[in-house]
């Protein structure tokens, strides 16, 4: 009913174990496997890039044009037949806690940018920064990030720096960038004078739990992201707050 109506009909292949019926595939617009499914559903190996072209030339012959390939660190590739594969690298997350529900989140963020007319270039970026929000949270639903989540992390591109433990970026701002700076400065000068108080032993493991974050809009102020329930940690909360 949809592909008779002219909508773009995208499935993806989570869940499936089983051959994809043609005339199912005959429907499709996209077909979006990450690469276990994919060699499952061609019965062919999909260790390397040359091989994962191969198994889409067998889905291009079973009646799909466009398949949209997930593979997780390496990132993901559109493969349009008669058409050069398009490649996205991942977009670094600064921590991965749960991985459940990615695959769903980029093929539901591509779905977004596709109706909206975005090229697929821009496609693949906004899917894979929604990927890259998606694992840093817990659970498949929660972890499903905002369209305002999803742009920001567009617009300050790519936060694989930012992702080392001891690096702290300073705030950018357009008003009071320089007091901004001299503010935040102190409050995290304040933190760790309170950790070195505190006799920290060398080595542990929780100051790389906290993630100190200047939001671009609000440079005035230090954010928590998250911490882990201790002692310690409760009295740097404290103190930036």
């Amino acid at each position: 009913a949809a592909k008779s109506a002219g909508v773009p009909v995208i499935l993806d292949a989570g869940g499936m174990d089983a051959p994809m019926p043609p005339e199912l595939l005959n429907v499709v617009d996209i077909f979006s496997p990450n690469e276990s499914e994919l060699a499952r559903l061609t019965c062919m190996s999909t260790e390397s890039f040359e091989q994962i072209g191969q198994a889409v030339v067998k889905c291009h012959k079973m009646g799909v044009k466009q398949v949209l390939v997930k593979l997780g660190a390496k990132g993901s590739a559109l493969f349009i037949e008669g058409e050069k594969p398009i490649k996205q690298t991942i977009i670094s997350a600064a921590r991965v806690l749960d991985t459940t529900g990615a695959g769903d989140t980029f093929t539901a963020a591509f779905a977004v940018a596709l109706v909206e007319g975005k090229t697929k270039e821009e496609c693949m970026r906004f899917a894979a920064a929604a990927a890259s929000l998606c694992v840093q949270v817990k659970g498949a639903i929660p972890s499903m990030p905002d369209r305002t989540s999803v742009l920001h992390l567009l617009q300050t591109g790519d936060r694989s720096d930012a992702s080392n433990d001891n690096k702290i970026e300073a705030p950018r701002s357009k008003r009071g960038t320089e007091n901004s700076t001299e503010d935040s400065c102190s409050a995290i000068n304040s933190c760790f004078r309170l950790s070195s108080s505190l006799q920290i032993e060398k080595g542990n493991k929780l100051l790389r739990k906290i993630l100190i974050l200047f939001v671009q809009q609000m440079a005035n102020e230090v954010v928590l992201l998250d911490f882990e329930m201790s002692p310690i940690a409760a009295r740097v909360r404290i103190a930036l707050e």
